[in-house]
């Protein structure tokens, strides 16, 4: 696929991602019920906004096709592609998760810039997880499994080789290189990215909340939504021009959040085509239950199918600190960086 498509399409799939996952919003009504009243533009708004009012919002991301399906839309579409089957099955198999909780007694859009809930992001692949980052009473968490990681890019002699060199290192990256926990306060590091040149923005809610009311303009103005089926789960078909939703996209986003600036590089809009494409929402009990997003429609043909899809609920596992996590020495951590930058911090 083209670098243009894939801009297009990780752009709504964010779009999809910061709706679902962004804690404020509204701390209007309870949600509940599937809103036919107002008209399909405004079933999606409330269904939105129905997920702030929430304690918990739990989503994942994951490609909805096989292996099979996933090389055969590869091969069909860039025959010179060198993809295996094994980078397939990786593929096709990872997942990314996002969890968000309010605290006690609180909803999402109440919690608020003092924050005090928790979040669990985390990357797997076939069940295996790779990556998780968690955050409990204000401290960050880390875990990569550092063999499945290795065993899911082919790399498994590598690990064995890994272990016998760690025992050199600081005692926290030994941790990760055995696939356990460490710890950082998030005071900490808001002030390790201060000096290392960063930005020390928390990603606060009051950044979420407008991202979110950015986002959900956008809804407003760049796209026509109909509904397709009504019922217990209502389902909503959401089209607009790719290369105005990207542009309108990517300026809510780093105006709102700079740090996103960075990860967007310079990504010009322009080279987005300009076709409408469309996803698929689903409304269920008045909340946003599912996007989906088919990656086949920017392709010249249109064809094979190939869907991006994004699942939510309003409820998920109970986030707790890790036990036995190893304390990041902000010390030597910081001899670590500068000696890959050839000086101290």
């Amino acid at each position: 696929m083209p670098r243009r498509a894939f801009i297009s399409a990780l752009a709504l799939a964010a779009t999809a991602s910061l709706l679902a996952g962004c804690g404020g919003g509204s701390s209007g009504g309870s949600g509940s019920g599937t809103n036919n009243n107002s008209g399909p533009a405004g079933e999606l708004t409330s269904a939105i906004d129905a997920l702030s009012n929430a304690s918990t919002v739990d989503a994942t991301v994951k490609i909805g096709a096989t292996a099979s399906q996933l090389l055969t839309f590869v091969k069909q579409h860039d025959p010179s592609s060198k993809m295996t089957a094994s980078q397939a099955n990786a593929l096709a198999g990872a997942q990314l998760a996002f969890e968000a909780t309010a605290p006690s007694g609180k909803t999402l859009g109440q919690s608020g810039t003092n924050g005090g809930g928790a979040a669990d992001i985390s990357i797997s692949d076939n069940g295996s997880p790779l990556f998780t980052l968690r955050v409990v009473n204000k401290t960050l968490y880390f875990q990569v499994a550092v063999k499945n990681l290795l065993d899911t890019l082919g790399k498994s002699s590598t690990y064995a080789q890994i272990q016998s060199a760690a025992g050199q290192l600081p005692s926290f990256i030994q941790a990760l290189l055995r696939g356990g926990w460490v710890s950082l306060p998030e005071s900490t590091a808001k002030s390790l990215s201060s000096q290392l040149g960063g930005s020390q923005s928390s990603g606060s809610s009051s950044q979420g909340n407008a991202v979110l009311n950015a986002l959900k303009s956008l809804l407003s103005k760049d796209v026509t939504v109909t509904r397709t089926s009504s019922g217990g789960t209502d389902v909503l078909t959401i089209s607009g021009n790719a290369r105005t939703l990207t542009s309108d996209f990517m300026s809510a986003v780093t105006s709102n959040v700079p740090a996103a600036g960075a990860a967007l590089g310079s990504t010009n809009p322009s080279s987005v085509p300009s076709k409408t494409i469309s996803l698929t929402a689903t409304v269920t009990g008045g909340a946003l239950s599912s996007l989906s997003i088919d990656l086949g429609q920017f392709t010249k043909t249109g064809k094979p199918s190939l869907p991006l899809q994004l699942a939510i609920s309003k409820s998920g596992p109970s986030i707790s600190a890790p036990s036995g996590a190893t304390p990041i020495d902000t010390n030597e951590l910081g001899q670590l960086l500068g000696s890959f930058s050839g000086g101290g911090l």
